[in-house]
């Protein structure tokens, strides 16, 4: 009976490593999906960063024409018809396309899309960030009004300009595709000018862009806040990018 004793502490010691390398495989394993998944909310973090950066660029851009077309107006507004009639045909260009803007902002935001259609917005561990992107969407949102506003006072413009010969070519817009079109000159400007009704049309949609580019301007702050919050998450941004998107 002796020789039929079970070794206990054998067994014991063996059981106890086979539970100890069950535990080490888990523990791997949770450490490798860990590491995938911060693999993967690096990736998404330097697609945002890089959607972000774009943005800012696009809003400065968009910001600094609509306030070139108001400042170009206001010169159309303030000039004799003797003054306008001697217009260069290089400036005659730039105001006919001032009066009748439509350009709006359109943020670079595929990256962010992405995230959110697939459900992947939780893989950011960061909340404060997570709640940022939340309010970029909901402000973009709210300016969409005031920009098919915009969009749409074009047209009414576009239309008032016919009764003058539009709508005209526009060589910045490329030459073959308007060929056929007449091209405004300085007598065309001041016969706009005369036009008080077209005048306070075009004065009316500037008012509303005014609204539209304080809205734009409110953004900036936040993209900033946005790409600072982004930088402070990623790894590998160097110095030169993070002063570059500011």
């Amino acid at each position: 009976m002796a020789g039929n004793r079970i070794p206990w502490l054998r067994v014991g010691v063996e059981g106890a490593a086979i539970v100890l390398s069950i535990l080490l495989a888990f523990a791997i394993d949770a450490w490798w999906t860990e590491q995938q998944t911060r693999a993967e909310e690096q990736e998404v973090l330097r697609g945002l960063r890089s959607d972000f950066a774009a943005s800012k660029d696009g809003l400065q851009t968009v910001i600094g024409i609509l306030d070139a077309g108001a400042e170009r107006f206001q010169r159309f507004e303030q000039a004799t018809h003797a003054e306008l009639a001697q217009t260069p045909s290089d400036s005659v260009e730039l105001v006919v396309v001032s009066l009748a803007v439509s350009l709006t902002y359109d943020p670079v935001s595929s990256a962010l899309e992405a995230l959110i259609n697939d459900g992947r917005l939780g893989l950011i561990r960061d909340g404060d960030l997570r709640e940022s992107l939340a309010t970029w969407r909901r402000a973009l949102e709210d300016i969409e009004e005031n920009a098919s506003d915009v969009r749409s006072g074009r047209r009414r413009v576009q239309r008032s300009m016919e009764r003058y010969g539009g709508p005209f070519r526009l060589e910045m817009f490329g030459e073959a595709t308007f060929d056929l079109l007449p091209e405004p000159t300085g007598q065309t400007l001041a016969a706009l000018r005369r036009d008080e009704a077209f005048v306070g049309e075009v004065r009316s949609r500037y008012y509303g862009i005014a609204f539209y580019l304080l809205e734009l301007r409110e953004l900036l702050p936040l993209i900033d806040s946005i790409l600072a919050n982004i930088d402070a998450n990623v790894q590998g941004v160097s110095d030169s990018d993070r002063a570059a998107s500011r």
